[in-house]
């Protein structure tokens, strides 16, 4: 078994998963090609298993996901695009500015935006998890 082949094993095995052929080639696959600023979506992934998808059905591959969502090794989230993609939670919280006028995308995080939610979060009386938004911009020369 490979290096890789074996921290997939040694992953499902701490989470009490039964280890399968699917289950080990996507584990391997989402650790090897995602990080907390790579993400994949479903569709990706299931295209990058390329050869090794022979018995893998798309189905599985959500249901892997939604198994590695629950049990917080991968997060699942909304891409600018609107697009789900899936990759290793971030350190930080993840935010964007998508500007309208050229279709760019800045990615940004800011500690006083993060500590208003959460005092936010607080006053509602709720505990703050984390944040994920997306923010439409223009240049100033397109407002005119």
């Amino acid at each position: 078994m490979s290096a890789p082949d074996q921290d997939a094993a040694a992953l499902l095995q701490s989470l009490g998963l039964k280890l399968t052929r699917p289950r080990m080639r996507l584990v391997t696959l989402i650790l090897d090609r995602t990080d907390d600023q790579h993400a994949m979506s479903a569709g990706d992934l299931y295209l990058a298993l390329g050869e090794d998808a022979h018995g893998i059905s798309p189905g599985t591959v959500y249901r892997t996901l939604g198994l590695l969502e629950s049990r917080g090794v991968i997060e699942r989230r909304m891409q600018p695009d609107g697009r789900h993609a899936y990759a290793r939670p971030a350190s930080q919280p993840l935010h964007h500015m998508r500007v309208a006028d050229s279709g760019e995308i800045i990615r940004f995080s800011d500690e006083a935006l993060e500590a208003r939610l959460a005092a936010l979060a607080r006053a509602s009386g709720f505990r703050y998890l984390k944040s994920e938004l997306l923010v439409h911009v223009c240049s100033e020369a397109a407002q005119r």
